[in-house]
Protein backbone atom coordinates (compact mmCIF):
# COMPACT_ATOMS: atom_id res chain seq x y z
CA UNK A 1 0.00 0.00 0.00
CA UNK A 2 2.87 2.36 0.79
CA UNK A 3 4.40 1.75 -2.62
CA UNK A 4 1.14 2.73 -4.30
CA UNK A 5 0.94 5.94 -2.20
CA UNK A 6 4.50 6.92 -3.11
CA UNK A 7 3.79 6.15 -6.74
CA UNK A 8 0.63 8.29 -6.68
CA UNK A 9 2.45 11.15 -4.96
CA UNK A 10 5.27 10.98 -7.52
CA UNK A 11 2.76 11.02 -10.37
CA UNK A 12 0.99 14.07 -8.96
CA UNK A 13 4.30 15.91 -8.58
CA UNK A 14 5.26 15.05 -12.16
CA UNK A 15 1.91 16.31 -13.45
CA UNK A 16 2.27 19.55 -11.48
CA UNK A 17 5.73 20.11 -12.90
CA UNK A 18 4.50 19.50 -16.45
CA UNK A 19 1.53 21.82 -15.97
CA UNK A 20 3.79 24.56 -14.59
CA UNK A 21 6.27 24.11 -17.42
CA UNK A 22 3.58 24.33 -20.11
CA UNK A 23 2.14 27.47 -18.51
CA UNK A 24 5.51 29.18 -18.33
CA UNK A 25 6.65 28.41 -21.89
CA UNK A 26 6.38 31.54 -24.06
CA UNK A 27 6.18 29.34 -27.18
CA UNK A 28 3.28 27.18 -26.01
CA UNK A 29 0.76 28.79 -28.39
CA UNK A 30 3.10 29.86 -31.18
CA UNK A 31 2.65 28.64 -34.74
CA UNK A 32 5.95 29.05 -36.56
CA UNK A 33 5.16 27.01 -39.65
CA UNK A 34 8.44 25.58 -40.97
CA UNK A 35 10.42 27.36 -38.25
CA UNK A 36 10.63 26.96 -34.50
CA UNK A 37 9.87 29.15 -31.50
CA UNK A 38 12.50 30.50 -29.11
CA UNK A 39 11.38 32.63 -26.15
CA UNK A 40 8.17 33.59 -27.92
CA UNK A 41 9.84 34.55 -31.23
CA UNK A 42 9.67 32.47 -34.40
CA UNK A 43 13.05 31.52 -35.85
CA UNK A 44 12.59 30.96 -39.58
CA UNK A 45 14.68 28.73 -41.86
CA UNK A 46 16.49 30.27 -44.82
CA UNK A 47 14.11 31.75 -47.38
CA UNK A 48 11.15 32.12 -44.99
CA UNK A 49 9.92 35.40 -43.54
CA UNK A 50 7.22 36.89 -41.33
CA UNK A 51 6.20 36.76 -37.68
CA UNK A 52 5.09 33.14 -38.16
CA UNK A 53 7.47 32.16 -41.02
CA UNK A 54 4.37 32.34 -43.22
CA UNK A 55 6.05 33.87 -46.28
CA UNK A 56 8.65 32.58 -48.72
CA UNK A 57 10.16 29.16 -49.21
CA UNK A 58 13.48 27.37 -49.37
CA UNK A 59 16.25 29.52 -50.81
CA UNK A 60 16.53 29.01 -54.56
CA UNK A 61 13.11 27.35 -54.79
CA UNK A 62 11.49 30.32 -56.48
CA UNK A 63 9.26 30.88 -53.47
CA UNK A 64 10.73 34.22 -52.40
CA UNK A 65 8.36 37.15 -53.10
CA UNK A 66 8.92 38.82 -56.45
CA UNK A 67 6.70 41.81 -55.71
CA UNK A 68 3.61 43.02 -53.94
CA UNK A 69 0.29 44.60 -54.79
CA UNK A 70 -1.85 46.99 -52.75
CA UNK A 71 -5.35 45.52 -52.95
CA UNK A 72 -7.35 48.27 -51.26
CA UNK A 73 -7.26 51.14 -48.78
CA UNK A 74 -9.99 51.91 -46.25
CA UNK A 75 -10.22 55.04 -44.13
CA UNK A 76 -12.63 55.16 -41.21
CA UNK A 77 -13.92 57.75 -38.77
CA UNK A 78 -11.99 60.75 -40.07
CA UNK A 79 -11.79 63.66 -37.60
CA UNK A 80 -13.98 66.64 -38.43
CA UNK A 81 -11.87 69.39 -36.87
CA UNK A 82 -8.31 70.28 -35.96
CA UNK A 83 -7.04 70.33 -32.37
CA UNK A 84 -8.01 74.00 -32.17
CA UNK A 85 -11.65 73.03 -32.75
CA UNK A 86 -11.65 74.62 -36.21
CA UNK A 87 -13.56 72.45 -38.73
CA UNK A 88 -11.25 70.75 -41.22
CA UNK A 89 -13.37 71.70 -44.20
CA UNK A 90 -15.62 74.58 -43.19
CA UNK A 91 -19.22 73.48 -42.77
CA UNK A 92 -18.85 70.19 -44.66
CA UNK A 93 -17.03 66.89 -44.07
CA UNK A 94 -13.34 66.56 -45.02
CA UNK A 95 -12.37 65.91 -48.63
CA UNK A 96 -9.92 63.00 -48.51
CA UNK A 97 -7.05 62.96 -51.00
CA UNK A 98 -5.01 59.73 -51.14
CA UNK A 99 -1.64 59.41 -52.83
CA UNK A 100 0.70 56.41 -53.25
CA UNK A 101 4.26 57.07 -54.35
CA UNK A 102 7.38 54.97 -54.86
CA UNK A 103 10.54 56.98 -55.40
CA UNK A 104 9.73 59.79 -57.83
CA UNK A 105 6.75 57.96 -59.34
CA UNK A 106 3.16 58.60 -58.32
CA UNK A 107 1.25 55.33 -58.61
CA UNK A 108 -2.17 56.49 -57.53
CA UNK A 109 -4.21 59.50 -56.48
CA UNK A 110 -7.85 59.49 -55.49
CA UNK A 111 -10.34 61.82 -53.84
CA UNK A 112 -13.40 61.14 -51.68
CA UNK A 113 -15.40 64.34 -51.18
CA UNK A 114 -17.27 65.17 -47.96
CA UNK A 115 -16.34 61.89 -46.31
CA UNK A 116 -15.53 60.58 -42.86
CA UNK A 117 -15.32 57.03 -44.34
CA UNK A 118 -13.82 56.06 -47.68
CA UNK A 119 -12.51 53.06 -49.63
CA UNK A 120 -10.07 53.06 -52.55
CA UNK A 121 -9.25 50.18 -54.88
CA UNK A 122 -8.98 47.46 -55.99
CA UNK A 123 -5.71 48.25 -57.75
CA UNK A 124 -4.00 46.26 -60.50
CA UNK A 125 -0.43 47.58 -60.46
CA UNK A 126 2.46 45.64 -58.93
CA UNK A 127 5.56 46.88 -57.11
CA UNK A 128 8.47 44.69 -58.26
CA UNK A 129 11.16 46.33 -56.12
CA UNK A 130 10.87 44.91 -52.59
CA UNK A 131 13.48 47.26 -51.10
CA UNK A 132 12.46 50.69 -52.39
CA UNK A 133 10.22 52.60 -49.99
CA UNK A 134 6.65 53.45 -50.89
CA UNK A 135 4.63 56.17 -49.19
CA UNK A 136 0.89 56.34 -48.64
CA UNK A 137 -0.24 59.87 -47.85
CA UNK A 138 -3.71 61.03 -46.85
CA UNK A 139 -4.59 64.71 -47.01
CA UNK A 140 -7.58 66.92 -46.53
CA UNK A 141 -7.85 68.70 -49.86
CA UNK A 142 -9.25 72.22 -50.26
CA UNK A 143 -10.15 73.83 -53.56
CA UNK A 144 -12.32 72.80 -56.47
CA UNK A 145 -9.47 72.15 -58.92
CA UNK A 146 -5.69 71.78 -59.00
CA UNK A 147 -3.50 73.12 -57.56
CA UNK A 148 -5.21 71.90 -54.40
CA UNK A 149 -4.29 73.00 -50.92
CA UNK A 150 -3.31 69.75 -49.19
CA UNK A 151 -3.27 69.39 -45.40
CA UNK A 152 -1.33 66.24 -44.53
CA UNK A 153 -3.04 63.85 -42.10
CA UNK A 154 -1.15 60.57 -42.65
CA UNK A 155 2.23 59.64 -44.13
CA UNK A 156 3.03 55.88 -44.01
CA UNK A 157 6.27 54.46 -45.36
CA UNK A 158 6.59 50.77 -46.29
CA UNK A 159 8.27 48.37 -48.69
CA UNK A 160 8.02 44.71 -49.64
CA UNK A 161 10.40 43.61 -46.91
CA UNK A 162 8.45 45.33 -44.13
CA UNK A 163 5.20 43.84 -45.48
CA UNK A 164 6.59 40.33 -44.93
CA UNK A 165 6.30 40.92 -41.18
CA UNK A 166 2.70 42.14 -41.29
CA UNK A 167 0.09 39.55 -40.23
CA UNK A 168 -3.15 38.94 -42.11
CA UNK A 169 -2.00 40.70 -45.31
CA UNK A 170 -2.86 44.12 -43.89
CA UNK A 171 -1.37 46.98 -41.93
CA UNK A 172 -2.91 50.07 -40.39
CA UNK A 173 -2.08 53.38 -38.77
CA UNK A 174 -4.10 55.73 -36.63
CA UNK A 175 -4.90 59.27 -37.71
CA UNK A 176 -4.06 61.26 -34.62
CA UNK A 177 -1.82 64.24 -35.39
CA UNK A 178 -3.28 67.71 -34.85
CA UNK A 179 -6.71 66.50 -33.79
CA UNK A 180 -8.61 66.87 -30.55
CA UNK A 181 -10.37 63.80 -29.14
CA UNK A 182 -13.75 65.54 -29.38
CA UNK A 183 -13.28 66.04 -33.13
CA UNK A 184 -13.80 62.37 -33.96
CA UNK A 185 -17.27 61.33 -35.07
CA UNK A 186 -18.75 58.50 -33.00
CA UNK A 187 -16.08 59.07 -30.33
CA UNK A 188 -13.67 56.55 -31.90
CA UNK A 189 -10.15 57.07 -33.28
CA UNK A 190 -9.61 57.17 -37.01
CA UNK A 191 -7.71 54.48 -38.90
CA UNK A 192 -6.17 53.99 -42.33
CA UNK A 193 -6.01 50.30 -43.21
CA UNK A 194 -4.09 48.95 -46.20
CA UNK A 195 -4.72 45.48 -47.62
CA UNK A 196 -1.90 44.00 -49.67
CA UNK A 197 -0.81 40.78 -51.36
CA UNK A 198 2.71 39.40 -51.63
CA UNK A 199 3.36 37.90 -55.06
CA UNK A 200 5.50 34.81 -55.66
Amino acid sequence: MRIRTDHTRASLIALAVLAFASCSKPCADSNCGPGYCSDGTCICPDGYYGNHCQYGGPAGSGQDPIGFRIDSITISNVPQCWSTGTPIDGSSEPDLYVEIRQGSSTWYTGVASNATQASFGPFNWVFHDLTQNCFLKVYDVDGAAPPYQLDLMVNIGFNGQTLMDEPDNAFSTQIQNNFSSDCYPYGNPSWVRVWFELLY
